[in-house]
């Protein structure tokens, strides 16, 4: 979830930090960020993906009803068309140092085109996945006839259309995350952790051997 204004002052007096440090940090005015946390300025929904992985980053976790605490496992959260391209961006820089498999399930491509457009994905995303060559393997599973198989280096595979819902797991590196396409946003929420990883893999593997093949 992303912060409120009494989390972000709350998060940035807890690590010791003023306006400046954490304006300048994400690219804000302090006194911008002042308002933001008086409540009398919104912050775009870019800035505040911003200001949320700055502290997030910095081992805070935000709850319900203005809560915050110390987090004991790394769960990073991403909402909107900025956070959906950050997360890609996060998607490749742990490719590029990992490699490995990338496991995508109930991938549904229109919303790649429709959330970051076509032009950024296929000309910024799919270019530089392409140019990690034989450094990671993706596989993706889609619905049965889905004919729009945007990433041409990935390996496709067909599961029925009865067992597909909203919701879409991606495996990549020590990384497992869940999108959610609902209420006409995108909410992505991305454990890192090593053992979830390991286990969605598991059961993304039981899923691709009883999927069909694509001729």
């Amino acid at each position: 979830m992303l912060l409120s204004n009494k989390q972000a002052r709350s998060a940035r007096v807890h690590l010791g930090l003023n306006q400046e440090n954490v304006g300048k940090a994400i690219g804000v005015h302090k006194q911008q960020l002042s308002r933001f946390e008086k409540g009398h300025q919104e912050l775009s929904t870019k800035n505040l993906n911003k200001l949320t992985k700055f502290f997030e980053e910095r081992g805070l976790e935000f709850l319900e009803n203005n809560g915050l605490r110390e987090k004991h496992s790394y769960v990073k959260n991403y909402l909107g068309k900025e956070g959906f391209k950050m997360f890609m961006d996060d998607v490749y820089e742990v490719a590029s140092h990992e490699g490995g498999d990338i496991c995508i399930f109930n991938s549904k491509p229109e919303l790649w085109y429709e959330w970051l457009t076509r032009e950024w994905y296929e000309d910024v995303h799919a270019a530089r996945m392409k140019k990690l060559g034989d450094k990671i393997r993706i596989r993706i599973i889609v619905q049965k006839d889905e004919d729009l198989l945007i990433l041409n280096s990935a390996e496709h595979r067909y599961y029925p259309k009865a067992l597909h819902n909203e919701k879409i797991f991606y495996i990549y590196g020590s990384n497992s995350a869940y999108l959610s396409f609902a209420n006409n946003n995108v909410e992505i929420r991305v454990f890192k952790q090593k053992e979830f990883a390991d286990i969605h893999r598991e059961l993304f593997e039981l899923s691709w051997d009883h999927s069909e093949h694509i001729n």
